[in-house]
């Protein structure tokens, strides 16, 4: 259960005081967990504030996650259909249960919810591209657009505020600054925040990005 097959789809799993969050090689991060059949799937536990168990009992499937520990295990759905997740947080209240839905598509169903939420269709006008790109790539659990300070920065007020950086430098509020924190994160981080954003090379279309710095300037 833990050596999972090659080339097994990879979805980590977190937990908080909501639920369970799936995050999925393209960013995506979800309530609900979607998988394909037939194929193996590798699950990446997360350690939580507080030990865990996660178990899927039409899968055989159940893992204890110690507290702040990680742990692995992988499976392979034979049948589409509904499934029950649960999962007992020990800790804090052994009678809390918190539950979802594992989602096992039929032949191609999988791959085409993957694609629909891997990004918006880039014909969009740049603006709704943007706001699209902001809601489907992740960007929603770091980056607030009402001026919250979460994990990043706020988007609110981009073009009105001044970008300090760690190392003391300002930078300006344009396009190739957008673009540069989106393809490596690290070379400019902003005073006050530490540098965990992951990188989005590779995973952007050049549409997107220009839709994400519209998005991103509008919000004054």
């Amino acid at each position: 259960m833990q050596v999972a097959p090659r080339g097994a789809l990879p979805i980590k799993v977190g937990l908080d005081e909501k639920g369970f969050q799936f995050t999925y090689p393209n960013g995506y991060v979800t309530a609900e967990l979607h998988l394909p059949v037939d194929r193996a799937v590798r699950f990446a536990f997360q350690g939580a504030s507080e030990p865990y168990t996660f178990a899927v009992p039409a899968f055989r499937l159940q893992v204890a996650v110690p507290l702040g520990a990680r742990r692995e295990a992988w499976v392979s759905p034979s049948a589409a259909g509904e499934y029950d997740l649960r999962s007992t947080a020990v800790a804090a209240d052994p009678t809390r249960v918190l539950a979802a839905t594992a989602t096992v598509h039929a032949a191609g169903g999988f791959e085409k919810w993957y694609q629909d939420i891997s990004g918006p269709p880039l014909d969009l006008p740049p603006l709704e591209l943007g706001q699209r790109s902001y809601q489907m790539r992740g960007c929603t659990q770091c980056h607030s657009i009402d001026g919250t300070k979460v994990i990043g920065p706020s988007f609110q007020g981009f073009l009105a505020r001044e970008h300090r950086m760690k190392d003391g430098s300002v930078v300006p509020p344009t396009d190739e600054y957008i673009k540069e924190s989106l393809l490596d994160p690290q070379a400019k981080v902003v005073e006050g925040f530490e540098p965990v954003m992951p990188s989005f090379r590779g995973r952007l279309h050049e549409l997107e990005i220009a839709g994400l710095a519209a998005y991103i300037k509008s919000l004054q």
